[in-house]
């Protein structure tokens, strides 16, 4: 019992309580796809996930600024959260040493913050690309094919509202 304990209760009330999810093993493959540790370390402990919705005809910009959005920022629930982290996060998520031949049409941002450090992903359903931003500057993307029907449906539970992203 806290409050009878003597010279115990002071210590046990001034203790802060982290409520965070225990951080997801990450392979190395996967760090080099996201572009680093440092990446991973944002996405497994951002303090605010928010999400985003880019207009059609949405290509490749090498700053995050520069794409214009047409719903958003949306704050992720803590489920939201843990889910698109551990599909982000997994090996099995992606495919690797592949070249697409196309051109991505993002319809997607999910913007990672820690402290002064943002991640942005911006996702293309057409092709199964994401691009990586780190701090708003395009760094490194990736084939998420394996995990294309279970993250579409994770953004028609961030964006029920959206007639776009229902029809994925």
């Amino acid at each position: 019992d806290v409050e009878r304990s003597r010279g115990l209760g002071d210590v046990y009330k001034r203790q802060e309580v982290k409520e965070s999810q225990p951080e997801q093993s990450v392979s190395k493959s996967v760090v080099e796809l996201l572009g680093g540790q440092d990446v991973v370390d944002v996405i497994n402990n951002a303090e605010i996930v928010s999400g985003y919705l880019l207009p059609q005809k949405s290509y490749h910009q090498e700053s995050v600024e520069n794409y214009k959005m047409r719903l958003g920022p949306i704050e992720l629930t803590a489920s939201q959260k843990t889910k698109l982290s551990k599909l982000i996060l997994s090996k099995e998520s992606y495919i690797f040493d592949v070249a697409k031949g196309c051109a991505p049409d993002y319809g997607v941002r999910i913007e990672f913050q820690k402290g002064e450090n943002h991640v942005d992903l911006l996702f293309c359903f057409g092709c199964s690309q994401v691009q990586v931003y780190k701090n708003g500057k395009s760094l490194s993307g990736g084939e998420f094919d394996p995990v294309e029907k279970q993250l579409a449906e994770l953004m028609k539970e961030i964006f029920p509202e959206d007639e776009l992203i229902q029809s994925l």
